[in-house]
């Protein structure tokens, strides 16, 4: 597990260079703002092998890539709000679809999963009222990370894959 997370959970840098460094081919975001580091790698791992959740997951983990860099490195090039606005926008469709697959299936542990996902939803909002308060990068850095690591190691990695293993 350790070795997954290595693979998967990228240690960020402070704040994202401007410029990328030599050696790294830097990832492009909206408005060709550029930033070196990831937050999530994206990993065969992540794959379920339902391909409209695998999706959506892959969708998550790039708004949650692109939010990251927009808070930490921008500084005003790009919206971060936006983007937060819509990270929460996918999730909550997401959880909605996820959850009434898991009815039809008619899989164990529907409503210990219904709650998970309110509190990650409830947490994104923390988040943002965080950032709309002005707090700062070093004070923010540690909620997202937190929030990051427990979407993918104790959601998509631990109890999404149960799901998924259940319906095969």
């Amino acid at each position: 597990m350790r070795r997954l997370l290595a693979r998967v959970l990228a240690e960020p840098a402070a704040k994202a260079p401007s410029k990328p460094a030599a050696k790294t081919p830097a990832k492009k975001t909206r408005a060709n703002v550029t930033y070196a580091a990831e937050l999530i790698r994206w990993d065969s791992a992540f794959t379920l092998d339902h391909g409209r959740i695998d999706e959506e997951h892959r969708k998550i983990t790039r708004l949650l890539n692109m939010l990251y860099a927009d808070w930490m490195g921008s500084h005003g090039k790009l919206s971060p709000m936006r983007v937060l606005d819509e990270l929460n926008t996918t999730m909550i469709r997401h959880f909605l679809h996820e959850e009434s697959v898991m009815a039809e299936n008619k899989c164990p542990h529907l409503n210990e999963h219904k709650v998970v996902h309110r509190l990650f939803v409830r947490d994104l909002k923390e988040i943002g009222a965080m950032m709309r308060s002005g707090i700062t990068d070093t004070e923010i850095k540690p909620q997202l990370l937190t929030f990051t690591r427990r979407l993918v190691v104790d959601h998509v990695l631990t109890m999404d894959h149960d799901m998924a293993q259940y319906m095969r």
